[in-house]
């Protein structure tokens, strides 16, 4: 009995053998991927705006003080 050499991994051979709901369930998640990023991005823009915005108010306190 010979033993079966296995074959390197391969992405192209992958994504041929891979079933349409796997291609598909990647498709899905890297979509989830980009919608989460955009998401966090939004997160940190805000973030970004409240920071400077007490920054602000805190300089504008001191002058008064």
């Amino acid at each position: 009995m010979e033993e079966q050499k296995q074959k390197p991994f391969s992405a192209k051979r992958w994504h041929e053998d891979a079933s349409p709901d796997q291609i598909f369930g990647r498709i899905k998640s890297k979509k989830r991927l980009e919608k989460n990023k955009r998401e966090m991005e939004k997160f940190l823009r805000i973030q970004k705006k409240l920071f400077e915005e007490r920054e602000r108010l805190a300089k504008q306190q001191d002058k008064q003080n």
